[in-house]
């Protein structure tokens, strides 16, 4: 029954054209987000990129070095329009800046995931071994 009464993203429309221009110009700011937001080295950040916007918040695809991993990083406040993910988006923007010039206003962070961890990251770690003394 919810799915027959299911309605399209209210971003579908809007979220091609909002992606490209966030990817190309806002580079600065994505790089905040990860520095920030996910902890992030910059130094380790070979690209950052919105792959996708929705209700609740964006997705990042950030390559370092060889690897590519997938973060979601979430609005604070769901939006119901493609005006307000944008002003969602340069909010986060904004408590990116701020951190990143000592102001913290919020005792929080916005809710973020890793939700995508490249495959091969698995292949090149160490294992270690607990030993004990006698």
């Amino acid at each position: 029954h919810e799915y027959e009464q299911a309605r399209p993203d209210v971003l579908a429309q809007e979220v091609p054209s909002v992606l490209a221009r966030v990817n190309l110009e806002k580079q600065g700011e994505l790089l905040l987000i990860c520095k920030h937001f996910l902890g992030l080295d910059l130094a380790d950040i070979e690209v950052v990129r919105i792959q996708a916007i929705d209700r609740l918040g964006v997705d990042l695809r950030v390559k370092t070095g060889q690897y590519t991993d997938e973060y979601r990083v979430g609005f604070r406040y769901q939006v119901n329009s493609a005006e307000d993910a944008k002003s969602e988006m340069v909010k986060l923007f904004q408590e990116a800046w701020e951190r990143e010039n000592g102001y913290f206003f919020a005792d929080h962070l916005p809710p973020f995931t890793k939700y995508a961890e490249d495959i091969l990251r698995g292949d090149n770690r160490s294992t270690t071994t607990a030993t004990t003394s006698v």
